[in-house]
């Protein structure tokens, strides 16, 4: 199945693993097979992840504490946030409407 990122989450992803790699050396490539990891199980069990609200689901990366808000589409999957597990879970409300 085809996982795109939007452009929010390309740019959340991309700032993230700028600043895994200002703070240590190849931390920053970690972080991206992480997410390239979670895009792989996503595509291959889509509904296995928890779901939040109506069709939007949540996968966490492994050792980074942050989750992918995606929903299927036509196209196949589409990934519409990176969060931060840390944080509020009402800030994620955005997403989720």
């Amino acid at each position: 199945m085809t996982v795109r990122l939007s452009s929010l989450a390309e740019l959340q992803i991309s700032e993230a693993a700028a600043d895994y790699e200002k703070k240590q050396h190849q931390l920053g490539l970690r972080f991206l097979d992480c997410v390239e990891a979670a895009m792989r199980d996503i595509s291959l069990h889509p509904e296995a992840f928890r779901r939040l609200r109506g069709n939007i689901r949540r996968i966490m990366l492994d050792v980074f504490p942050w989750g992918l808000l995606y929903t299927r589409v036509p196209e196949g999957i589409r990934i519409l946030a990176l969060i931060h597990l840390h944080s509020d879970p009402k800030s994620w409300e955005e997403y989720l409407d």
